[in-house]
């Protein structure tokens, strides 16, 4: 059946964690919309959300992290929070961390009508619910469109983006998200390579290039830089459809002007 296929597959992790010796990998469990899927919700949790035959979930001795996949056009937080009480009910049921693996607005926050998708849509649902909030971390899609790697398509959908860019009318709003108390990004986390810094005490914390909020210990950056520290420059993004761009070419050895 594809319930047992996709529990045969999902085991092959005796591939990468034995076969290869790579062990510093977490295994996460994510089905899309687990509470909402065609023909009915019931079916749908019990498919995805439950342990035998009949489940597409591989089994505790497969999985780290249980969480979920949810997109939505504008308003989606009745079904992020339905969604997010079901996984975390689950998750803890089983012993397992509790997240959201992907989230975000149906083919990127370029097509939302609302201004509050971060701190109300996404944040309020989660902070507000004693079962939701539970969670360990939210994941968004990277820049470009769903199942195409960004450096491939930039070219074509250099305007689809899950992530406000600069001159967006989202990014307001999520810099209000990111400078939320009650949010963390990874490298505040010490991910990514980044060391973990501590929470600013004055504005020498931050560059003299900001202002330190003292509630959150976060650096409120003037305009032009950003980080943790408000140190790295705020560029604007790459526009490769202007310049100088011969992609038949390779540049290597070639002279910025003759």
């Amino acid at each position: 059946s594809s319930f047992f296929s996709f529990q045969v597959t999902f085991s092959s992790r005796w591939y990468i964690e034995d076969y290869h010796g790579i062990q510093n990998v977490i295994w996460a469990y994510a089905p899309a919309k687990p509470t909402s899927c065609y023909p009915a919700s019931s079916e749908c949790v019990n498919a995805t959300l439950s342990v035998g035959e009949d489940s597409y979930y591989p089994g505790d001795e497969n999985v780290d992290v249980i969480c979920f996949d949810r997109y939505g056009v504008d308003d989606y937080s009745a079904d992020l929070l339905a969604d997010c009480k079901a996984v975390v009910t689950f998750a803890e049921s089983r012993g397992k961390i509790p997240a959201i693996c992907e989230t975000g607005i149906r083919d990127g926050v370029q097509n939302t009508k609302l201004k509050d998708i971060f701190t109300n849509v996404i944040l309020n649902t989660i902070t507000s619910d004693d079962v939701c909030s539970r969670i360990a971390y939210v994941l968004t899609w990277s820049e470009g469109p769903l199942f195409m790697p960004p450096l491939h398509t930039r070219d074509v959908h250099r305007n689809t983006y899950w992530v406000p860019v600069i001159g967006d009318p989202l990014q307001s709003d999520f810099a209000k998200f990111a400078s939320n108390a009650s949010t963390r990004f990874a490298g505040e986390l010490g991910l990514c390579g980044l060391p973990v810094r501590a929470a600013c005490k004055d504005d020498a914390d931050c560059s003299l290039l900001g202002v330190c909020n003292k509630t959150t210990g976060k650096c409120v950056c003037d305009k032009g830089w950003t980080g943790q520290d408000c140190a790295r420059a705020d560029l604007k993004p790459l526009n490769l459809s202007s310049g100088y761009n011969n992609m038949s070419a390779a540049s290597w050895g070639g002279r910025a002007v003759e």
